[in-house]
């Protein structure tokens, strides 16, 4: 499992290769206020594909608690 920021979940997402991280690692932990930032824009490819991988299973959003 891996806890990812927002750049390369962007990144990925526009370029469509967000499906790169779930060949590294069989969980992705994505904190809320990360999830929050990526889909801002409703309907943008990064927005598209991580709410994708949200619902197929291997991404998941947590809230931080420090």
């Amino acid at each position: 499992m891996i806890v990812i920021n927002s750049s390369p979940l962007i990144a990925l997402g526009k370029q469509g290769n967000l499906e790169l991280l779930r060949k590294c690692f069989e969980r992705v932990l994505v904190p809320k206020g990360v999830h929050d930032e990526v889909v801002v824009k409703k309907g943008s490819p990064e927005a598209v594909a991580l709410n994708k991988a949200i619902e197929e299973g291997w991404v998941f959003v947590e809230k931080v608690v420090i």
